[in-house]
């Protein structure tokens, strides 16, 4: 049977680049669905994707909503969307100012397809994978994402590594039939949607780490979440100011561990033992003295990438 994709774009006052990366859609070479949901834009965005749709031989969705949900909660009404059409087997989810290789379906589809002939059908599966990343101007900066934030895939696919930090980008994932069906909803305490799924898909089901880029990510200042390194001289100019460096990390950590709560509490009749222990260890790590959290910490592997990340996280978890 053809399988269906099902391309999920949510777009906000993205005039500047959304053209572009509508190009490359258009360019890609398998065929899909596009469903896009435009999260109450004031710019000329609809304007630019009613004439797209107008244009276009690809089949589209196009829903418009005053109301701003944030990057979230829009890319999940077009997941619920889509998930209608119960033909749709694989779910990929597009940002509204990268440029798509034309390559980047396909690849991910197969590379799924592959997976579930080995793992079986009935297993949630992700998709994602590293990106070049480039100027406003679209000119490659010399680095991919993985090596500018010294992230290494493989901690991703442990679940008590993918609660400290995540290693999937929305933009490059995809993800098929029976991880869509099984994440109905992503809570409020969710810090990302990408980051949840990567949850999910970590604790019960696969996930797919393609080193190769697919996707051209664009560096400029009007990034929801963009990627910064760590090196060095950055770490050094927070130290600087080491008192709100301290209260960011511990903020951050706090939304991590109500993360991890939310989801200990959501999906807890599907977790092992041994996930549910590892997780509350997390969870009620903050209320404890400074010595038994590096007890636990060292106990389950509470740990971030890269060497500074370690540090940090040895210092203030």
């Amino acid at each position: 049977m053809k399988r269906l994709i099902a391309v999920l774009l949510s777009t906000y006052n993205g005039e500047k680049y959304l053209k572009e990366q509508l190009d490359t859609l258009e360019a890609q070479t398998l065929n899909f669905t596009l469903y896009i949901r435009d999260d109450g834009s004031k710019d000329n965005t609809f304007e630019i994707l009613k004439q797209f749709t107008q244009e276009t031989k690809r089949k589209v969705f196009l829903l418009h909503s005053r109301k701003n949900l944030g990057v979230i909660f829009s890319f999940m009404r077009l997941l619920r969307f889509a998930k209608r059409n119960l033909e749709n087997e694989i779910f990929l989810f597009s940002d509204q100012d990268d440029l798509w290789m034309p390559d980047k379906i396909e690849t991910a589809v197969n590379k799924i397809k592959l997976k579930e002939e080995g793992a079986g059908k009935g297993k949630p599966i992700l998709y994602h994978s590293d990106l070049t990343l480039v100027n406003g101007l679209g000119k490659p900066k010399g680095t991919t994402f993985w090596q500018e934030m010294d992230l290494d895939p493989k901690l991703g696919k442990k679940l008590h590594r993918m609660i400290c930090q995540p290693t999937i980008t929305g933009c490059t994932v995809a993800i098929n039939r029976k991880l869509a069906e099984s994440v109905h909803t992503v809570p409020k305490k969710a810090k990302m949607h990408d980051w949840w799924l990567g949850l999910y898909a970590c604790a019960f089901g696969e996930i797919i780490s393609d080193p190769i880029p697919k996707i051209h990510y664009r560096i400029h200042d009007g990034n929801v979440i963009g990627a910064t390194g760590l090196s060095f001289q950055k770490v050094f100019k927070h130290l600087k100011k080491f008192t709100g460096y301290i209260y960011a990390w511990k903020r951050e950590n706090e939304e991590r561990v109500l993360q991890a709560q939310a989801f200990e509490e959501t999906f807890r009749q599907l977790l092992t033992q041994s996930q549910i222990e590892m997780l509350s260890a997390f969870i009620n790590s903050p209320k404890k003295s400074f010595f038994v959290r590096k007890m636990i910490q060292f106990r389950y592997g509470f740990w971030q990438h890269s060497f500074y990340r370690k540090v940090s996280s040895f210092l203030f978890f």
